[in-house]
């Protein structure tokens, strides 16, 4: 997996799955280094050459997610492992692409549909928590509420959409919560008016304070959502075999 850090500093984490002799399965991170850039070959040497100093020469599969550069990096770990005799079938079922992000761009395709409800709430969010101040004027309105939650809203991580089902799925208990706080803020409903793009001729408004129908559709969409998140840990589970099940469980 390769991402890149808000520093502008891009990284590769490298995991090994494996069956030791037990015949159980085994998960070990074997690298966490820093990279110059996302190209492929580029990813694929420096694979290459961590593969080599682990002295790993049997390579069942590889798996990423579906980013490009993962196309060109696996061709050149496909040609490299071929030529060292270190995989079967001459590499041809070395490429597999990650089940868990597929799924993920599929949710976070659909969430599109949901952005102006979903975007008013991580505002909303976002705004509470951005001070000290506010968030203590925020508890004090959760307990004049009686919100029954020993928790406090947290806000997602826009690239994870299994983040954003987390946040909905606790933000709506502190729907009352929110109401109340618009008393005891004037800031609150006029900040967010200016919060968020402007709105295109064929788009839904995303800014302002969450409305009643925002928190509707959450408690509907959050159903939803909530087959998509069990599927995502399910099949990202490292203590037993995803590869037999995952088809039955998109299909599901």
């Amino acid at each position: 997996d390769t991402w890149t850090s808000k520093r502008q500093q891009s990284y590769m984490v490298l995991t090994a799955h494996f069956i030791d002799s037990s015949w159980n399965l085994r998960k070990k991170i074997i690298s966490f280094v820093l990279v110059d850039g996302h190209k492929g070959d580029d990813i694929g040497k420096l694979l290459e050459k961590l593969l080599i100093e682990w002295g790993i020469e049997r390579v069942c599969t590889i798996t990423v997610d579906n980013a490009s550069s993962n196309d060109t990096c696996l061709a050149y770990m496909k040609r490299s492992l071929t030529n060292r005799g270190c995989t079967h079938a001459r590499s041809q079922y070395l490429h597999m692409r990650c089940v868990a992000h597929i799924v993920n761009l599929v949710v976070q395709d659909g969430l599109k549909i949901m952005c102006h409800t979903v975007n008013r709430i991580r505002h909303a969010i976002k705004f509470v928590r951005a001070s000290p101040t506010r968030l203590d004027v925020f508890k004090k309105c959760v307990q004049l509420s009686k919100v029954a939650s020993k928790g406090l809203i947290n806000i997602d991580v826009a690239t994870r959409w299994n983040s954003t089902f987390v946040m909905l799925d606790n933000v709506e208990k502190f729907e009352s919560a929110f109401e109340q706080y618009a008393l005891h803020d004037p800031n609150y409903k006029t900040e967010l008016e200016k919060t968020g793009p402007e709105p295109k001729p064929d788009a839904l408004d995303q800014r302002g304070p969450p409305t009643q129908s925002d928190w509707v559709y959450v408690s509907e969409f959050k159903q939803f959502l909530q087959h998509f998140y069990d599927l995502t840990n399910k099949v990202s589970g490292t203590k037993y075999v995803t590869a037999n099940t995952f088809l039955e469980e998109i299909a599901d």
